[in-house]
């Protein structure tokens, strides 16, 4: 998306803060207060590289919709700064949520699946437009929204813990009553997300207990065994001898020694 075309008068404004608010889609809640603090030394330490994109908002006068560089804006509220240098694009909220789409390449799984159902329900764009838009298929838009069936929970375990679509798509697979419990397994643990995944698996292929069996196609290596054994015996002066019990399921085979009586 060229967003250079929507830029009004193509220059550089200063404006006030105050007259500045988050966009609609952008959660200013979820940042960290970190990032934020970090932001803030660094705007301190450089002052401001590139100006804060803003939309107009129609419903009100002079006021206007931050649609990019939100830790940055937070970042200059912390700082209680009066006048900030901004270029102002004359575009639509779901097009402004399409280019900040596009120009965060970073966003985690759950920022990305909220924006791309918000330019759906909000944006009116269709899977195949939304798809076309980004360059990739309809099925990939359909990956891409899997993360909105989680809960609340869930959402805030993926989000924190950064990890991606192969560990989503295991972790929908298992059963409802194992998905906290593993969820709790991963944080206790502070496992990879690879190490994650293999949790996944082990509960979705639980290893079935290997019998070890065998089938005695001839029965009578066994009963020339007992019998060279028995004779040794009694060759010995010990009395033996064999008995056996077999059914369809088993063959059982002993061997028998009588107690000396003195």
């Amino acid at each position: 998306m060229e967003l250079k075309s929507y830029f009004y008068k193509n220059k550089i404004f200063q404006t006030e803060l105050l007259k500045i608010k988050p966009d609609i889609f952008l959660k200013i809640s979820s940042l960290s207060f970190e990032s934020v603090e970090k932001k803030a030394a660094e705007i301190k330490r450089c002052g401001i590289i590139s100006p804060i994109l803003i939309r107009p908002d129609i419903k009100e006068k002079e006021s206007y919709f931050c649609f990019s560089n939100p830790e940055t804006l937070a970042a200059l509220n912390l700082l209680n700064a009066k006048k900030v240098p901004t270029v102002i694009a004359r575009i639509t909220c779901p097009e402004a949520a399409l280019y900040y789409l596009l120009n965060n390449k970073d966003l985690n799984i759950i920022k990305k699946a909220e924006l791309l159902n918000f330019l759906l329900k909000e944006g009116r764009f269709t899977i195949r437009e939304l798809a076309d838009s980004l360059s990739i298929s309809a099925s990939a838009i359909d990956t891409l929204l899997l993360p909105l069936v989680l809960n609340k929970k869930e959402k805030a375990f993926f989000e924190s813990r950064g990890f991606g679509y192969k560990l989503l798509k295991s972790f929908l697979k298992l059963p409802n009553e194992e998905k906290e419990t593993v969820v709790n397994k991963i944080i206790a643990g502070e496992l990879s997300e690879s190490q994650a995944i293999n949790l996944c698996y082990d509960i979705l292929n639980p290893k079935q207990k290997q019998i070890k069996s065998f089938t005695l196609k001839n029965d009578e290596i066994i009963l020339n065994s007992l019998e060279r054994i028995t004779n040794s015996l009694n060759e010995n002066g010990i009395k033996a001898y064999t008995s056996s019990i077999s059914n369809e399921n088993f063959s059982e085979y002993k061997i028998i020694l009588e107690k000396s009586i003195s």
